[in-house]
């Protein structure tokens, strides 16, 4: 199942967001009763074109190795699509989130009504 994954930042009439660099990432799972699972994004950003890494721990949703992303940004609203690969099939997660400074807020779609929330904060280097 190979996955698909688009991340939506949204906000209207906002100067480009310069996302460049290392995000940590907590995933809140609805009913999860253990640590929340953790990861890391890791943007290049050249204009309004985005490239990177999202690196996820073996707590992640669905244990997922590491997958590179493409997309695009404008002003704040930022578009990733990834596909990936697990158990031998592939499949789309679609993930929206607005960005305020150094932070990220959202939400990702791992169909079939299963939504997860999630937040990112810029590593400081």
């Amino acid at each position: 199942m190979a996955i698909a994954l688009v991340l939506v930042v949204s906000a209207s009439g906002v100067a480009q967001i310069n996302v460049d660099g290392e995000w940590e990432v907590q995933v809140n799972i609805e009913g999860n009763t253990g640590p929340a699972p953790t990861g890391t994004l890791t943007f290049q950003q050249d204009g309004e074109q985005l490239s990177g890494i999202i690196t996820a721990s073996g707590d992640m949703p669905l244990g997922l190795p590491d997958v590179a992303f493409e997309g695009t940004i404008s002003g704040n609203e930022i578009e990733l699509s990834v596909e990936a690969e697990f158990q031998g099939q592939q499949f789309e997660i679609v993930l929206g989130a607005v960005v305020n400074g150094d932070e990220m807020t959202g939400a990702f779609d791992m169909g079939g009504g299963f939504r997860v929330d999630w937040i990112a904060s810029r590593v400081q280097q």
